[in-house]
């Protein structure tokens, strides 16, 4: 109910979702938001989490990238605003899979991307980037700096009594078209 009360507060245009658990043929698990398309990615048959997907407000132009598949879970939408053609992704990684196998998967996939005048997107790469000392932490980051993206998110985005992570990441080549990032 928590994401009910999120879209009707902040009315988004697209959210996004990590770990929807959804497998192939489970659509009608997710919730049916009343003004939303839902679209989705299914998780790997037999993992236990997984899962991305997409509420898309109705009356916003989209499609759906075709994508080869990849052990990171990603989706890429193609939205189009004021006739500019955006790429809104949301991405997943497994906490089994090798950092640099995901990074190099989603550096092919920027690279495909590079035609849009705005790529944006929203992802858990299971790397906590408030452990600014971890190679991961580390390896992640450069990567970003090397392609010309920023991570917006600043803040810790889960908040228990006894840990503050950063794992859920916005992550843009036009760092000055995110604004309101909450």
């Amino acid at each position: 109910m928590e994401l009910l009360q999120s879209i009707r507060l902040y009315s988004p245009d697209i959210l996004a979702l990590n770990e929807t658990w959804l497998r192939s043929g489970e659509d009608s698990n997710a919730y049916n938001i009343p003004g939303y398309w839902f679209k989705h990615m299914p998780r790997a048959s037999c993992r236990r989490g997984g899962g991305v997907g997409f509420y898309i407000r109705k009356g916003l132009k989209f499609r759906v990238i075709q994508q080869p598949q990849t052990e990171l879970e990603q989706m890429w939408l193609e939205v189009t605003l004021k006739g500019m053609h955006l790429a809104v992704g949301t991405a997943y990684r497994p906490e089994h899979q090798f950092v640099n196998k995901s990074i190099e998967e989603l550096s092919e996939t920027l690279s495909a991307l590079s035609a849009y005048s705005f790529q944006c997107l929203l992802t858990d790469f299971n790397i906590n980037l408030l452990e600014k000392d971890s190679k991961n932490s580390k390896d992640f980051l450069e990567f970003l700096n090397q392609q010309n993206y920023t991570q917006i998110v600043q803040e810790p985005t889960r908040v228990t009594e006894t840990t503050s992570t950063l794992l859920d990441l916005i992550i843009t080549d036009t760092p000055t078209r995110c604004r309101h990032v909450k």
